[in-house]
């Protein structure tokens, strides 16, 4: 009876390598959500002249609990999940979040009637992480469900008491309930990335403690904790809205820090 159920499972799990290996050959683009394979009934994903995925707006939208809204006067699709949002506009090679622009590769379409969007955007717009499996010719999108907002490789959490608006640049600002501020900037002839981390000392009814709490937590997601800890014990040394520190440089391989302290927040300058 063992040897017989062996068998089975090596002919089942031999059925399904063939089967992929049949999809791959054919071109055909398999989508999985969360290691959930989505069904495409009639318009199927395909692979522009730029290499990128599209796939029909409605599908992934569905495998990722997204709404989805058509714009007939600017030609947009916006999808929205919890306070997040991302716009695409036919034609255009930018996505919208959160109301801020940001460029890429390829662009939405109207192809057979159905509107395509570049699966990578679209998903990572709501925090997804995206990866290409070339000798399959599989997308595989790893979603928590979570309303974030992703800059480079850090991400901010956006939960219902956050205030959001557009600051003079024209990105994000994220003022958290706590005081603590996010601010998405741009510097140089490079306009080089850069997470403004404003904490609200000099607002006494504001939760200081959890301010640094939050600040450390977004720092740690990609800068050793040992570090981490050293910056945020120079920005507590400035612990009210008058009290002045010198500025304080930290490396940590790609990444640098600035932590400044004059008349009011401590403020650490994160460049990605």
């Amino acid at each position: 009876m063992k040897s017989t159920a062996k068998l089975l499972c090596s002919a089942i799990l031999l059925g399904m390598m063939l089967l992929q290996a049949s999809a791959a050959a054919a071109g055909q683009i398999r989508v999985f959500v969360n290691e959930k394979e989505l069904v495409f009934t009639d318009a199927q994903p395909f692979r522009d002249a730029e290499g990128s995925v599209l796939m029909p707006v409605r599908a992934i939208a569905g495998a990722m609990g997204c709404d989805v809204n058509w714009d007939g006067d600017t030609g947009s699709v916006i999808l929205t999940r919890g306070r997040v949002t991302a716009g695409l506009t036919i034609g255009k090679n930018e996505v919208t979040t959160l109301g801020v622009r940001k460029p890429i590769n390829t662009a939405a379409i109207i192809k057979d009637g159905r509107t395509f969007v570049p699966v990578r955007f679209a998903a990572e717009a709501f925090g997804a992480v995206v990866i290409w499996e070339s000798d399959t010719q599989t997308v595989r999108i790893s979603d928590e469900g979570n309303d974030i907002y992703r800059l480079g490789r850090f991400v901010w959490d956006i939960e219902e008491t956050d205030e959001l608006e557009s600051n003079s640049d024209g990105f994000l600002t994220l003022k958290k309930e706590s005081g603590l501020v996010l601010d998405e900037r741009r510097v140089g002839k490079n306009q080089r990335k850069v997470i403004v981390i404003k904490i609200s000392v000099d607002t006494p009814e504001k939760d200081v403690e959890m301010q640094r709490e939050q600040a450390a937590a977004l720092l740690g997601q990609h800068i050793p904790k040992e570090l981490v800890d050293e910056v945020m014990d120079y920005a507590a040394t400035k612990d009210d809205g008058d009290t002045v520190i010198e500025r304080g440089y930290y490396e940590a391989g790609e990444y640098c820090m600035y932590v400044t302290g004059y008349i009011g927040p401590t403020v650490i300058y994160l460049y990605l």
